[in-house]
């Protein structure tokens, strides 16, 4: 499951070659979603990262690429990629600050578009929050960017 897939680039760079891999893409906008659809995706669903519409344990990895930067807290989004996860979920982010204890939060910073995030959150913080949460976590790094991996949530009943 790939949330905000935007252009569905990484589908193309990432799964397009697999053909025994099931894509399925969940976005807020209703025009990327018709866009996903309008490229043949049977799984499209307009909804949001922090309130996944799928049963828990539903996906073997759950994906987003520089979303979470974009919303004012990566808290709720986690825990629903965790949720959702079979295998692992994983959150590209990037300028992130390895060392600094607290996240920086930063409002309507995109010109022309109001009510915007483009947050830099901190690795140490994130890294406690999801310690004290209990979901066992690594991070990779991957050129400019860096891998948010969370270890599987779900367990069969």
């Amino acid at each position: 499951l790939e949330c905000g897939p935007g252009t569905y680039l990484d589908h193309h760079l990432l799964w397009s070659n697999r053909p025994h891999v099931a894509y399925h893409a969940l976005d807020v906008t209703p025009a990327i979603v018709e866009a996903g659809r309008a490229k043949g995706f049977d799984d499209v669903r307009l909804g949001s990262i922090e309130e996944i519409p799928h049963k828990d344990g539903a996906m073997d990895v759950v994906y987003c690429r520089h979303v979470l930067e974009h919303l004012p807290s990566y808290r709720t989004a986690l825990l629903e990629m965790h949720r959702v996860a079979r295998r692992c979920a994983v959150a590209v982010l990037w300028r992130l600050d390895t060392d600094a204890e607290r996240d920086s939060i930063y409002y309507n910073t995109v010109d022309g578009v109001a009510n915007t995030f483009h947050n830099m959150y901190s690795q140490r913080a994130m890294s406690v929050w999801l310690t004290s949460v209990r979901i066992a976590h690594r991070w990779e790094k991957a050129d400019a960017d860096w891998l948010l991996i969370l270890d599987a949530g779900y367990t069969p009943g």
